[in-house]
């Protein structure tokens, strides 16, 4: 990456944003910029932190390894723009998580020694720099936020007492669209082995009519990924394969890169909590057929 091109990248990132020309300019000459083949690691957790990284093209996936599992467990997906390693502030702390390339991605890397000294040097600067990289931050915890009262939501509808997966299907749809927010629509359809087709068990926003139109029709048809630069479909997997269903979602515009990829891990999560507990209540539903029918098998006949 060229210099003018590496000054015409930090302009257009909402971190640098208040910062005058020449200031971006003592800035920029700061960085340097490097690229990473999709799987690399990009930091590892509880390394020492010692720089600052910018993403200029490609998503990479924050992730961590708990201390009960062996695999990593995904927190976040950062686009161009985006930032992380701001650790590297508070001098040698060590990294809270891992970063990986989820594609290729190319970043601008700022040595923690040659930050903190530009923000010594650069009083003025420092003041916009440091509020640019609060109200990032703020930013990020609301959408965890968010995320978390979402999962809380969920936990209490799964809890609730239904009569079908049809209907636990349609409850968690209208609590999901409700949490993504204003121009969403969401379309839930779940296979009915009777007539061999997929049923709409719910069709909701504006663009719903349409969205409706894009479920499969038959199981076989299926597929978790975006049908368009707007529209994410998602399988629903249950852990016995025993429910077939999809849930699709339309946002009112079509976003960055790693906000697809933000869209498609909440919805994913969602599926897979969801298709567990659709197949619980039809596992109860039926129980309750067979109590019935034993019942009426033993009823005396007059």
């Amino acid at each position: 990456m060229t210099e003018k091109e590496r000054l015409k990248c930090l302009k257009a990132m909402p971190l640098m944003r208040g910062l005058s020309l020449p200031q971006l300019k003592k800035l920029s000459a700061l960085f340097k910029s490097a690229e990473f083949a999709a799987g690399s690691v990009l930091i590892e957790d509880n390394e020492k932190a010692d720089s600052l990284y910018l993403i200029a093209g490609g998503v990479a996936r924050v992730d961590k390894r708990l201390e009960t599992h062996r695999d990593y467990r995904d927190l976040a997906f950062l686009g161009p723009g985006e930032f992380f390693g701001e650790m590297a502030l508070a001098g040698h702390k060590a990294r809270t998580a891992r970063v990986v390339a989820q594609e290729p991605v190319e970043v601008l890397i700022l040595a923690g020694r040659d930050l903190r000294a530009w923000l010594k040097a650069e009083r003025g600067a420092a003041g916009v720099f440091l509020m640019g990289m609060a109200q990032v931050l703020s930013e990020r915890v609301k959408r965890t936020s968010e995320q978390l009262m979402l999962f809380y939501d969920l936990s209490t509808v799964f809890a609730q007492k239904t009569s079908s997966p049809k209907e636990l299907f349609a409850r968690v749809s209208r609590h999901l669209l409700a949490h993504l927010g204003e121009g969403w629509s969401l379309a839930a359809g779940l296979y009915n082995v009777y007539n061999d087709e997929m049923d709409a068990v719910a069709v909701l926003g504006p663009r719903s009519p349409a969205l409706e139109q894009k479920l499969p029709q038959k199981v076989e048809s299926i597929q978790t990924k975006w049908l368009d630069e707007t529209t994410y479909c998602a399988a629903v997997p249950s852990p016995q394969d025993s429910i077939k269903a999809c849930l699709l979602v339309c946002r009112p515009d079509a976003g960055d890169a790693a906000g697809c990829v933000q869209v498609a891990r909440l919805i994913g999560g969602v599926a897979r909590l969801l298709g567990a507990a659709m197949e619980k209540a039809q596992q109860e539903q039926e129980e309750q057929l067979r109590d019935r029918l034993k019942a009426q098998a033993n009823e005396p006949l007059l």
